[in-house]
Formats: structure tokens, sequence, C-alpha cells
């Protein structure tokens, strides 16, 4: 255990140069990957992106349909883009929901990219995208809409991703049984 009164493993410093001292007990973030897996090898990756706080930011069911707004449709098609900004990305099944997205990546060629790369470059260019949508219409755009970190699975075999698919295409008609859904959070 880590003892309070002396520097932690992980101190940085501030811009006055100070040594801040972290608290584990208040400063942690466990990973939740596979510890010692290399997530730059070719594979097949489901991953699930929140919004912050899990709020309704990327539209909303109707119907069993999901009706995107504008943030919603950035998010869309930044996600289809992809491949063109990550040659080595291909993308299978995906969904934008009202506050979050599920999608399955593909890693076609190992060590080129590494699927947080991809996920963070996602991330990324949606504020982007977001940020000038709301300067060019003079509208007060959030800053912080995505959870920091994200949800991944490793697919490991055919019976695995057409699950995943199966689950992907049904999220909008299952909508009140999700668990990221506002009534059961």
């Amino acid at each position: 255990m880590w003892d309070r009164g002396k520097p932690c493993p992980y101190e940085h410093t501030n811009a006055e140069e100070q040594i801040v001292h972290c608290d584990p007990e208040r400063h942690h973030r466990r990973s939740v990957r596979l510890h010692g897996y290399d997530y730059a090898q070719t594979g097949l990756y489901y991953v699930t992106i929140c919004s912050h706080n899990h709020e309704c930011l990327f539209g909303e069911i109707c119907d069993g349909q999901m009706h995107l707004n504008q943030l919603g449709t950035i998010a869309h098609t930044e996600w289809e883009s992809l491949p063109e900004r990550f040659p080595d990305v291909q993308l299978d099944a995906f969904v934008v929901m009202p506050n979050h997205l599920h999608g399955v990546v593909a890693l076609i060629k190992t060590g080129q990219t590494v699927l947080g790369t991809v996920i963070g470059g996602f991330k990324s260019l949606v504020f982007k995208r977001w940020r000038e949508f709301c300067l060019e219409n003079g509208v007060k755009g959030r800053l912080a809409f995505w959870q920091r970190p994200y949800y991944e699975h490793i697919i490991r075999n055919g019976a695995d991703l057409e699950r995943i698919r199966e689950y992907t295409r049904l999220n909008p008609q299952r909508w009140g049984e999700d668990s990221d859904a506002p009534q059961n959070l």
C-alpha cells in the first residue's frame, strides 16, 4: 500500500513546477483492458463509447428506431469515415444510440494501428466537427460529451461476432431494456 507521506509513483508537476502528490484512494482509474494484450494486433473488437454522464446527446428512439440529431449525425458520419483516416481499419456492424455508440472495428494489419488510437481519433474528430458546427451556426456547444474510458470486447470467433451483430442491430428496439438508457441508470 502506498504511504501518503511519500511521493506517489505517478506524481507530476503543475504549472508552478511544484510536485503534486496523488492519493490512490481518490486518483485512480482502473484499466478495463486485457492485461498484456496487444491492441495493435489483427482482430475484431466490439466497442461501446458512452456520452458524458450517459446524457442523451445524439438523438432519440421513437417506435424502436433511432433518430439522430445534428451531433448524432456527426458521430455517425465520423464513424463511417474511420477507414479513410485509418487504412488498416475496417468497420462492421454499428449503431449510434441516444447516449452511446456500439461498433465492431477490425484491425487488418498487426502493429500498424492501435485500437485506442482509432477510438481517440473518433472522439476528437466528432468533437472538432461539433465545435465547427456550433461556431458556424451560433450555437453554444458543450465542451465535454464523451465519457473517458470506452468498453471493448475482443471478438474471438464467428458465433461471438454474430451475437454482437444481432445485439447491435436490435439495440434501438430494445432501448427500454438497455442498461445505458436513462430510466435504467
